[in-house]
């Protein structure tokens, strides 16, 4: 069964074409990664997450790498995971699908514009789920979705 997860709508104070921009090309996420080599915020993020969860997400991002269709999560305990681009909707929309994960997914990240300078994005999780997987990782799923968003807004665009 389907079940869809999303995310609460983030402000970004950009306009929505340079936000599409930015994440319809997944080589500028790489730029996170880059930030969490700086030791302040790593240590931000350590304590936002928790140190044991913080140190195990840290190490999984060693073996992150970006192109521009794809983010690729090596060395995982499932093998290689990957988000792949399936869709642009210029400039309004980035469509994706989960490679190699046990549960299939999609993803996509939807850009309006909210005046001039502005927009707002919402990000969207659907996920083929039985019922025990369901009750198992559903709340685990919605918090990730909402921290993709949270990372999307605070994206420097």
């Amino acid at each position: 069964m389907a079940e869809e997860y999303k995310s609460e709508v983030k402000q970004i104070m950009a306009p929505q074409q340079r936000v599409y921009d930015k994440i319809s090309d997944l080589t500028h996420l790489q730029a996170i990664k880059e930030r969490l080599e700086d030791p302040a915020m790593r240590e931000a993020f350590a304590a936002q997450l928790g140190g044991d969860k913080a140190e195990q997400a840290l190490k999984y991002m060693e073996n992150v790498s970006f192109d521009s269709d794809s983010v690729t999560v090596g060395g995982s305990p499932l093998g290689n995971l990957s988000l792949r681009i399936i869709e642009r909707e210029e400039p309004k929309c980035v469509k994706m699908e989960g490679v190699g994960s046990p549960v299939p997914f999609n993803l996509w990240i939807q850009v309006v514009p909210n005046g001039d300078d502005a927009s707002a994005i919402r990000v969207t999780l659907k996920a083929e789920l039985n019922f025990f997987i369901k009750q198992m990782v559903g709340k685990h799923l919605q918090k990730g979705v909402d921290q993709i968003a949270e990372m999307i807004a605070r994206i420097p665009y």
